[in-house]
């Protein structure tokens, strides 16, 4: 993040700065960062973070445990129950404004029947344990296991998906609260504001995020390539057959020569884990051989 503060200042518009990444939630955690710090940006391959349908879904559940009172983030929760359509989660929504705290009485129908009564009656329960929990990642973890069903049932992508929503625990592991971050999620994306803004008046500037894959023909004064671990570039599976290696290596030859002055190549040296311990972090097999005088080592005390 500071690299790129330091670019802009030393003259490098933002326009001229691309972060590439092998898959669109590898970049989850860095668009946080970029919000928290107001440097505008644009995403390109892979929904940006506070877009993606299952991550609103699950924020959505999260939200709930800190704001049962939050109409937006039921609406969202109780469309996808079953049994419950648009009116009746209205009904529901009215009812439940005119109370404090709708998760003290989870047994409670409001003004639901059959299948959704016991659905939402179940969730409500759920919400309500989970709220207890203290601890930002446990909690998260509980809910993601809550929401995985819907998950699997809504769409059919659901593997990809799931790797999503163990990147978001895992981002949300880190805070000390639950609350902490949300706030960070809630955050004004800078490049909401760019679209009502003059293309002519010079100010259009925002870094580039992009896969890999939709960087291909383009080129950038500085490169960021990040996550350059083994099980991310080369993906884990690719490691399963020679031909799959190989074709992690021409990706990686692509990404690199984005670059047309300079090229940072970045590793978390601990991977964060949503369940379990976190675990080292490997560099990527494809610098295996590179010496310190070809390309200089830098080690940051922050999560890159």
């Amino acid at each position: 993040m500071q690299q790129i503060l330091d670019l802009r200042e030393n003259g490098t518009p933002l326009s001229e700065i691309a972060v590439l990444f092998r898959s669109g939630f590898l970049s989850f955690d860095l668009e946080i960062e970029l919000r928290k710090a107001n440097i505008p940006f644009r995403k390109f391959g892979g929904l940006r973070f506070a877009e993606a349908a299952h991550v609103k879904d699950l924020l959505a559940l999260v939200r709930l445990t800190e704001n049962p009172r939050d109409v937006i983030s039921w609406y969202r929760v109780l469309l996808q129950l079953p049994g419950i359509g648009q009116k009746t989660a209205q009904v529901v929504i009215d009812e439940m404004q005119e109370v404090a705290d709708p998760l003290a009485t989870p047994e409670r129908s409001w003004g639901t029947t059959g299948k959704g009564a016991s659905g939402l009656a179940n969730l409500a329960t759920l919400l309500q344990r989970a709220r207890t929990i203290v601890d930002p990642r446990e909690r998260m973890t509980i809910l993601a296991d809550v929401y995985k069903p819907t998950l699997e049932k809504v769409y059919d992508d659901h593997p990809k998906r799931w790797k999503d929503v163990e990147t978001v625990v895992g981002i949300g592991g880190r805070y000390s609260t639950v609350d902490a971050f949300l706030a960070d999620i809630a955050l004004d994306p800078p490049t909401d504001a760019l679209d009502e803004i003059d293309p002519d008046d010079g100010e259009e500037e925002f870094v580039t995020l992009s896969t890999i894959h939709s960087a291909k023909g383009l080129e950038w004064k500085t490169v960021f390539l990040i996550w350059v671990n083994e099980g991310r570039l080369p993906s884990a599976r690719s490691a399963e057959n020679e031909e799959s290696l190989e074709e992690e290596r021409r990706l990686l030859y692509v990404a690199c020569t984005r670059a047309k002055e300079l090229l940072f190549m970045t590793y978390p040296a601990v991977m964060l884990e949503w369940r379990g311990s976190d675990v080292l972090g490997q560099p990527s097999r494809f610098l295996e051989g590179i010496t310190k005088d070809q390309c200089p080592q830098f080690y940051l005390s922050e999560e890159v």
